[in-house]
């Protein structure tokens, strides 16, 4: 699975013009987010506390760096997931433990702009991937 890097995701994002503009740029990165394989969904864990159904499976690589892999049928949420994957993956566990996703989510305006169960949800989104992140970081 490709996900686009960090720089690549946010900078798209800060440089789109008004919420409009970062709203399509997350439509873009919703579309361009590869698909959670159908052999996969099963060992993938749903995300309770979202209003469109989202799925997660998370790891480490071989090479020690944290991995998600998410889908969601509801291209705002999809965006939104590449957006915060493209944060996380490649770090370590320990790393995406210390980030400040949430705060990012703010700073780039979207948390005001969202409805407050999307928002919440994105919230949930966040959490889970913290949370796993954390657990996989103390049986390293």
């Amino acid at each position: 699975m490709s996900i686009a890097s960090r720089d690549d995701v946010l900078g798209g994002v800060y440089a789109a013009q008004g919420w409009e503009g970062r709203y399509r740029e997350l439509m873009r990165l919703g579309r361009d987010l590869p698909a959670l394989p159908e052999e996969l969904y099963e060992y993938s864990c749903p995300v309770k506390g979202c209003e469109s159904e989202v799925r997660l499976l998370l790891g480490i690589t071989p090479e020690g760096g944290f991995w998600c892999w998410a889908h969601s049928e509801a291209r705002i949420i999809s965006g939104l997931i590449a957006l915060l994957l493209g944060q996380v993956n490649g770090l370590s566990a320990a790393q995406v433990c210390g980030l400040h996703l949430e705060a990012e989510m703010e700073e780039l305006g979207l948390m005001r702009h969202l409805s407050p169960s999307r928002g919440n949800g994105l919230k949930a989104i966040i959490n889970a991937i913290q949370s796993h992140a954390c657990c996989l970081s103390q049986q390293a």
